[in-house]
């Protein structure tokens, strides 16, 4: 692809390939310059997290909810990395990193673009860790409800965090026996309605009755 090779938004939306790959877009974009698509392009692997995350849990045919701390901590750790937008070694960069700098690491604003897209990584992090900052504590026992999140998942912070949501796991589980206990159990009511009864009852059996027999006659 022409882009691929040399990066030039301009020049591959006006090519063939360009006028092919954006044919049915009523948008106009001849206003989009190199410097525009390299922000864009940025900004779109800043954001590729989220869209994995959306997709992982828009299933249907499986749980969800269990899914969620793991992957809300995936995200975390992907908007901490503070070399996302850093090129020092290009070699042990992943794929789509390095390609994104040998499309644009030559271009004059390509310095300026990659330290606004750091900053814009920062302010997402910041936005994000206060959003769910008090998820963790109180939803964390959930994962262990999922084979997937077992002791060995990365998820898991520490030993003492893995231990803290089974003990919380072990005290949920109690808490809603206890209350399926209560339900199970008669009320006061139904308890004073059913001694109620009993006494009615009672009261029946020891009313004063007699029959009235009349004598026989002497043969």
């Amino acid at each position: 692809m022409l882009l691929q090779r040399n990066g030039n938004f301009s020049l591959f939306y006006k090519s063939a390939s360009g006028r092919k790959e954006f044919k049915y877009n009523k948008t106009e974009l001849s206003d989009l310059t190199d410097k525009k698509w390299v922000i864009l392009k940025g900004l779109s692997y800043l954001l590729t997290c989220f869209d994995k995350a959306t997709v992982m849990l828009s299933g249907q045919k499986y749980s969800t909810f269990v899914s969620a701390i793991p992957v809300l901590r995936k995200i975390e750790s992907y908007l901490s990395n503070q070399f996302m937008f850093k090129f020092d070694d290009v070699a042990k960069m992943a794929k789509t990193r390095k390609l994104y700098y040998e499309l644009y690491g030559e271009m004059e604003f390509f310095t300026r673009v990659v330290l606004n897209l750091d900053y814009a990584r920062m302010l997402l992090l910041q936005e994000f860790q206060q959003r769910f900052s008090g998820l963790y504590d109180n939803f964390l026992w959930l994962t262990a409800l999922d084979p997937r999140f077992g002791k060995k998942s990365t998820h898991w912070k520490s030993n003492d965090e893995l231990h803290y949501a089974e003990e919380k796991l072990i005290l949920e589980v109690q808490d809603l026996a206890i209350i399926a206990l209560e339900k199970m159990s008669p009320s006061k009511d139904d308890i004073n309605k059913s001694r109620s009864e009993e006494q009615s009852v009672d009261d029946d059996e020891d009313e004063f009755t007699f029959e009235i027999i009349a004598p026989r006659k002497s043969d």
